[in-house]
C-alpha cells in the first residue's frame, strides 16, 4: 500500500506544482492536490493521507490555523511547510521519505529548512 501525500497550493495550475505532483508519483506516493485550505481540511478528512505539504505562499497565521484545525481531528497526519525560497526537487523528496520513514509519535510539523540545516 502507497503513502498519500495531500500538496497544498493557492494556484494548482502552476508547473511547479504539477511537477512535484508527478515527481512525488513516479516516486511510488500517491499524491492529491487542493487549492486551498479550506478545501484541504475536507481532502485531509475524508482521504486521510500520510503528509499534507503546504507551499510557501500561505501566511504563518493561516499555516497555524490550518495546522491546529487539521490535528483537532487527525493528529496522524503530517505536516511539512515550505518556507521562502524554492525547494528543488532533490530535497522534496528527501525531505518527503525522511517524514515518511519516522517512527509514529514523532514529530508532526515539519520544515524544509530543516532538512536543508541536516544537508549542509
Amino acid at each position: 500500500m502507497s503513502q498519500h501525500i495531500l500538496i497544498v497550493t493557492k494556484d494548482e495550475t502552476t508547473l511547479a506544482t504539477r511537477f512535484c505532483a508527478n515527481m512525488l508519483r513516479d516516486a511510488g506516493f500517491g499524491v492529491f492536490r487542493a487549492e486551498s485550505l479550506g478545501r484541504a481540511v475536507a481532502v485531509a478528512f475524508s482521504l486521510h493521507p500520510d503528509l499534507v505539504i503546504l507551499e510557501q505562499t500561505f501566511a504563518e497565521q493561516e499555516r497555524t490555523a490550518f495546522i491546529n484545525c487539521l490535528h483537532e481531528s487527525r493528529p496522524e497526519i503530517r505536516v511539512l511547510y515550505l518556507q521562502d525560497g524554492e525547494t528543488g526537487s532533490d530535497l522534496l523528496l528527501k525531505c518527503c521519505q525522511s517524514i515518511l520513514s519516522a517512527q509514529p509519535g514523532g514529530r508532526r510539523v515539519h520544515s524544509d529548512q530543516e532538512f536543508v540545516a541536516q544537508s549542509a
